[in-house]
């Protein structure tokens, strides 16, 4: 994005979970929420694989038994943390055509590293600015949020800024 942009001129917020993303648009003195998204689980993903493998017919030994128990579990987590990954990339394309629309500057990735360094991946990926933040944030009102992320704010654009000159 080009332009300059005052420490006053709105910025993106993208926060991912597991469960979820929102995003949201931040201003010195409030939070504005955009849009709230869940992450649509399926029931196949919501029940943990268990027992042998169809294609591996139970062999002799609890040992056995218990390794391929093990094995149907870590399938099923990696593509549980699969479609995570892609759902925070969707939700970064919907970021991206945010920051466009709204003329963010930069957009500030906060949450669980698994799926916000993907979103900013993507988001860079989409000429969009994007900073990772690893501010852990409970519960704000909006005003406070705000407050507590202007720090974050003022260093992305800075770093960011830095990188930009450094680049040309």
């Amino acid at each position: 994005m080009s332009g300059q942009h005052g420490s006053d001129s709105a910025a993106g917020l993208m926060l991912v979970s597991a469960d979820g993303a929102t995003i949201a648009e931040w201003h010195p003195r409030k939070v504005e929420e955009i849009l709230k998204l869940e992450l649509d689980t399926t029931e196949a993903e919501e029940h943990e694989l268990v027992g042998p493998s169809y294609s591996r017919p139970r062999g002799s030994g609890e040992k056995a038994s218990a390794a391929r128990s093990s094995s149907q579990r870590d399938l099923w987590e990696r593509r549980v943390e699969a479609r995570r990954g892609r759902f925070a990339r969707s939700v970064a394309a919907d970021v991206a055509r945010a920051a466009r629309k709204r003329g963010w500057d930069l957009v500030l990735v906060l949450g669980d590293p698994r799926r916000a360094v993907p979103a900013c991946e993507e988001l860079r990926r989409r000429g969009v600015a994007a900073f990772r933040s690893e501010l852990v944030l409970d519960w704000l009102r909006p005003a406070a949020l705000a407050t507590r992320l202007a720090p974050e704010v003022a260093r992305a654009r800075s770093e960011l800024g830095g990188s930009r000159t450094r680049r040309h």
